[in-house]
Order: C-alpha cells, then sequence, then structure tokens
C-alpha cells in the first residue's frame, strides 16, 4: 500500500471541489465537456483515483465558477484548524455528519461488502 503524506489535503480538496461543482448545478459530464476531460477523469479525480494538477485545477475553478483562491483558503483554514474535518452527506445514503475517520472506515466497510 502506497504511503500518501497528503492524504487528507488530497481528501480535502476533492470534497470541496466536488461540493462546489455540484452548488454550482454541473454534473461531472458537464464538467468535462466544458474542460476537455472524460467524465471518467471527473470520477476518477472525485474518488481519488487521480490528482489535480494545477492547470486542470485552475480550469475546474473557471468552469465552476469558483475562485481558485477561496479554495485554498477553505482548505488551509481547515487544514490548520486542529479541529476533525466535517462534512455533510459523505455518502448519499447518510445524512450524519462523519469525520474523516469515520468516513474512511465507512468507506472501507462497504468495499469489503460489496467484494
Amino acid at each position: 500500500m502506497r504511503f500518501d503524506l497528503y492524504q487528507r489535503e488530497n481528501w480535502l480538496l476533492r470534497k470541496i471541489m466536488k461540493r462546489k461543482r455540484e452548488e454550482a448545478g454541473l454534473r461531472q459530464s458537464d464538467l468535462a465537456e466544458q474542460t476537455n476531460r472524460s467524465q471518467a477523469y471527473i470520477s476518477k479525480f472525485e474518488n481519488g483515483s487521480l490528482r489535480l494538477d494545477v492547470v486542470d485545477f485552475l480550469a475546474f475553478c473557471r468552469v465552476i465558477g469558483c475562485n481558485p483562491h477561496d479554495v485554498i483558503d477553505e482548505m488551509t483554514t481547515l487544514i490548520t484548524s486542529g479541529e476533525d474535518v466535517r462534512l455533510h452527506k459523505s455518502f448519499p445514503d447518510r445524512v450524519e455528519i462523519l469525520t474523516y475517520e469515520e468516513y474512511r472506515e465507512l468507506e472501507a466497510s462497504q468495499k469489503k461488502g460489496s467484494s
């Protein structure tokens, strides 16, 4: 298993960008079309199989209509707060608030259940 020094930070970026895409009323396919990427590329980024480079990050922000500085500021605030990161609706069928660790445990249990 690969050790990822910035796993939490990448998780935050994925969750923030996905939330902003959804708030903008865009589907993965909409974002893909407007950035000349495939829907699979967007999906891989959002599920953690792929990392964004800065060029794609800026293109995603432009299409979504969010300021890249605001995304970075939000990440920085969450990372430096010293508190557990909490997100609403980490899974569509679960409404409770999850910490990052709870999310990872739930994700692992769902993967075990589907195999």
